[in-house]
């Protein structure tokens, strides 16, 4: 207990209310001092960095040179792409940008910049009534593409021949703009279900399919021997009973002999 109690009376002497308070006035002082230089550091720092940023422009409509204008007032470089793009725009006219406008961006840094073409705007052909590879042709002649091809059946124009162009005969275009076309099948073609032949005379049944404008070549039949049934007979037919065919079908029979 005489131990304790001496130890406590020397902490007593060394750690007086007195040294303790200077001891936390000091300790306070240099908390105060590094909160205060930290902060100072920190907005130091922001303030060079908020100064070595610009917000990118809006870009998108402006003619080349003035965009090259705007880059060297506000200290970024640019990047271009030219290229051929939907749409008619005057040429060398910004359609689009990367980053967009309002992005921050470090000075001196690059903006990608899509162009369309120093190029010229042609005629639009009236491609009516050409066949399709006519009418390719002419859309190469004046640089300009062709792009998807539709097809519909008419009842009055041959089939391969342009009824459609999704640009108007005399409209300008820049070149290498994609022109759609839509290129007529011929008239539909009448379809039937395929009667049952088996049983029938060769004569009865090309008497029968000549009739709706169905043929059998020649070629197309093939005599066989079958016992027990006279010669003449169908044995065998293709495309079978039921199935639908045009007179685009090819028809064959087997007939006994």
């Amino acid at each position: 207990m005489a131990v304790r109690e001496k130890i406590t009376h020397i902490l007593n002497k060394v750690f007086t209310r007195q040294r303790v308070r200077s001891f936390l006035k000091v300790f306070g002082f240099i908390v105060l001092y590094a909160g205060l230089f930290g902060l100072t550091v920190y907005f130091t720092m922001y303030s060079m960095i908020k100064i070595d940023e610009i917000k990118v422009p809006d870009l998108v409509g402006t003619d080349y040179s003035r965009t090259r204008e705007i880059a060297k007032e506000q200290k970024f470089r640019l990047k271009k792409k030219v290229g051929y793009f939907q749409g008619n725009y005057p040429p060398l006219t910004v359609i689009d940008q990367y980053p967009e406008p309002r992005t921050r961006i470090k000075k001196n840094s690059f903006v990608t910049v899509y162009i369309t073409a120093d190029i010229d705007q042609v005629e639009m052909a009236d491609l009516e009534g050409f066949s399709l590879s006519e009418a390719e042709k002419m859309l190469a002649d004046q640089n300009l593409r062709k792009r998807y091809i539709s097809y519909m059946e008419t009842g009055n124009v041959p089939s391969n021949l342009v009824i459609g162009q999704s640009y108007a005969a005399g409209e300008m275009l820049n070149v290498r703009t994609g022109v759609d076309l839509l290129v007529s099948k011929g008239q539909r073609k009448v379809s039937y279900v395929m009667p049952d032949l088996i049983g029938k005379s060769l004569r009865e049944v090309t008497v029968f399919l000549e009739k709706w404008g169905l043929k059998v070549a020649e070629s197309r039949i093939q005599y066989v021997e079958y016992p027990l049934t006279p010669a003449g007979i169908v044995i065998s037919q293709s495309p079978k009973p039921g199935f639908r065919i045009s007179s685009n079908n090819l028809i064959d029979l087997k007939v006994s002999q």
